[in-house]
Parts: structure tokens; sequence; C-alpha cells
């Protein structure tokens, strides 16, 4: 049941998305998630992406990716899954990360390895919630993670979308090298408004719940 209608499911085709998409390292709670759940404000947004995937195979050829930054809950990572979902679905191998996630995974031989391929291996990569660093140390911890990572994609022309809370001015500051690297091949994309994500993602599933409704994977 979905939406007040009873929908028969093609199992096959859920479980193959499912299946693709934890591949890709996506969180569940973003599976049933489309491009149906971008607010009205959101419209410019949205033209964005549809263009960006539309095009995504000249996109692809010289890794041009898109760096989303904003405020905390304007819907970067939701423009990050969106595209990533939709690759998939044609055909593209993806992976998503957190920065804290990759930087922690750089930290450990072993665990550097298995990063490392997938930074290497995805067609697409999304790198989420890039951060200021808090100490010095730490600011040379994560300028070389960070650097390594997209020194890697674009030198050999793959996409990379990066959602962070960094002003453009911040992110040069704080991370010169990615800075200029970034600059050879990234879109800058502005995410604004208020924080949404909080109160209508509890909403949707309040009323899921209520309807005792099931959203399909999308």
């Amino acid at each position: 049941m979905f939406e007040g209608e009873q929908n028969e499911c093609d199992c096959d085709t859920q479980r193959g998305l499912r299946r693709h998409y934890l591949y890709a390292n996506i969180g569940i709670r973003y599976h049933s998630l489309s491009f149906d759940d971008l607010y009205q404000e959101k419209d410019s947004l949205r033209l964005f992406l549809e263009d960006y995937i539309d095009n995504f195979d000249f996109n692809a050829r010289y890794g041009r990716g898109v760096t989303f930054y904003g405020p905390l809950g304007t819907g970067k990572t939701f423009a990050q899954i969106l595209i990533l979902k939709s690759l998939i679905k044609r055909g593209y191998k993806g992976w998503f990360d957190s920065f804290s996630n990759v930087v922690s995974q750089y930290s450990e031989v072993e665990s550097k390895k298995v990063l490392m391929n997938n930074v290497r291996s995805a067609e697409v990569f999304t790198l989420d919630e890039v951060i200021e660093p808090m100490s010095s140390r730490q600011h040379e911890y994560f300028s070389e993670v960070y650097e390594n990572v997209i020194r890697y994609r674009v030198e050999n022309s793959l996409p990379t979308t990066i959602g962070t809370n960094l002003s453009p001015e911040k992110h040069e500051h704080y991370y010169p090298r990615v800075w200029s690297l970034l600059n050879m091949v990234q879109i800058p994309v502005e995410v604004s408004g208020t924080d949404v994500r909080a109160a209508q993602a509890k909403d949707v599933v309040d009323l899921l719940i209520t309807n005792k409704e099931v959203r399909p994977i999308k």
C-alpha cells in the first residue's frame, strides 16, 4: 500500500535497486527518495540536476563534477544522492562516502586500501560533508587525505560530487591545493534556504506510519 493504493510489487526491480544502492554505500533512508521529494523552492536546483545528469556522458568525459555548498539542512546531500542514484540506474559504478569516514579510513593500512580502491574505481564518487579542520594537526592530515583523493579523481577525469558547509572562501582558505584542483573541473552550486530537513522528513515518516504504507525503492 502506498499513497492510498494497493500496488503490485515489481520485486525483482526493487531487489536489484536495493542491491545496487547498497553496493554504492547509499544509506537505506535514501533508497525510496526521488526527484518528487524535492521541495518546490528547489526548482532551480532540480533543473540543474536534470541537466547535469542528462549530459553526464560528456561531463564524465572531461571529469566535470559538482561542488554543492551552503548551510546545514538545505539539501546538499540529497542533491548528491539524486545524481548518484540516477547514474547507477544508467549503469555507472558509483560510491558514496562522508569526509569524516574517508579521513578515518585513511589512517589504517587495510582500510586505506579499500578506500582508495573505491576512490579509483567509481565512475562517479560522492564525497559528503567536507568540514573545517579544528586544529593545525587536523588541518595537515585532512589536507593530505583530501588532496590525495581529489588529485587522483581530477588527473584521471573522474567526476566527483562534493557537499560542504564551507563557503568557497573558507574552502579555499583551508584547502588551497585541493581548491586549485577543483577549480579545473567543478561546477560550484550554492544550495540555500531554510533548514527544512528534520521537520519535513519526520512529517513524511509520520504519514507513512499512520497510513501503514511502504514507499517503493526509486
